[in-house]
């Protein structure tokens, strides 16, 4: 009996990134999901403590569209430290290279490796879902510059118009375009100087930075320059780091409704039907 409670606790978190199809009660229809998070930044063990460190951050965002059953983070400024890309291929789903203050505009090696060995080795399995600092390093791969974003800081919940698809259009009218609002929070952004590869999607932009997100079924990429991950608890909790401060950002951020479910379910709709 021993021996058999071990197996299927096991099985729990050696499942395949399948559709449960209802096979298990409290994760009906999500599909199970297994995470490597590239870390470029750890946050302070008082951040930590307050609102959660980076992986369950992705975590909880994430449970809204997946299972999540495998969380694993490694610090991506040691390339030696982290696995191969054949052991990535076994293990995980999906990998995240997240938001950091390390920029692509004050270029470092290991990032070179993380292009290298990551995103753009030919034998690669999994998606890469890069964030802020991921977002860029994937947009710069593949031909963007990295600048300066107009003005300053681009921070706060803010709104975005994004494609016409079934997880952008809940609520809205035929005749609306898609938005999302989502919490956002950046000094730099990545612009294409010519049109990004045909098979590479901008699917969320706005006035400031016109390439707000980025996708590839081709390619396995899944990418936004905005924060699906962040809670407003964060966000207003460290506001004094990225620009925010100001008591009328603030406030909208507490306002408004937030469309990061919607975000991911556009990334789940990607990874299971390819569109």
């Amino acid at each position: 009996m021993f021996l058999g409670l071990i197996f299927v606790l096991v099985s729990a978190y050696a499942r395949p990134f399948i559709d449960t199809q209802g096979e298990d009660i409290v994760h009906s229809n999500k599909p199970a999901l297994r995470v490597c998070i590239l870390e470029t930044c750890v946050r302070p063990l008082r951040t930590q403590q307050l609102y959660g460190t980076v992986a369950e951050s992705f975590k909880n965002c994430l449970s809204s569209a997946f299972n999540v059953t495998v969380v694993d983070s490694f610090d991506a400024r040691f390339p030696e430290r982290y696995p191969f890309v054949e052991e990535l291929n076994q293990k995980y789903d999906l990998v995240i290279i997240p938001g950091s203050f390390v920029s692509v505009m004050r270029w470092e090696n290991w990032m070179g490796a993380m292009v290298e060995d990551v995103i753009k080795d030919a034998n690669r399995q999994f998606w890469v879902m890069g964030v802020c600092f991921g977002h860029q390093l994937v947009a710069h791969a593949y031909g963007a510059q990295v600048v300066k974003v107009p003005g300053g800081w681009e921070s706060g919940s803010l709104l975005f118009d994004c494609i016409d698809h079934p997880a952008f259009c809940d609520g809205q009218t035929h005749q609306t375009k898609p938005t999302i609002r989502v919490l956002s929070s950046h000094l730099e952004h990545a612009l294409f100087t010519q049109p990004p590869p045909d098979d590479l999607k901008v699917w969320a932009w706005n006035a400031r930075c016109p390439v707000q997100a980025l996708s590839s079924v081709k390619h396995k990429l899944f990418t936004t320059q905005f924060h699906p991950e962040y809670s407003k608890e964060y966000f207003t909790g460290t506001a004094g780091v990225r620009g925010a401060s100001d008591p009328d950002i603030l406030a909208q951020v507490e306002a408004r409704a937030l469309d990061s479910s919607k975000v991911i379910a556009y990334l789940k709709s990607l990874m299971l039907k390819g569109g």
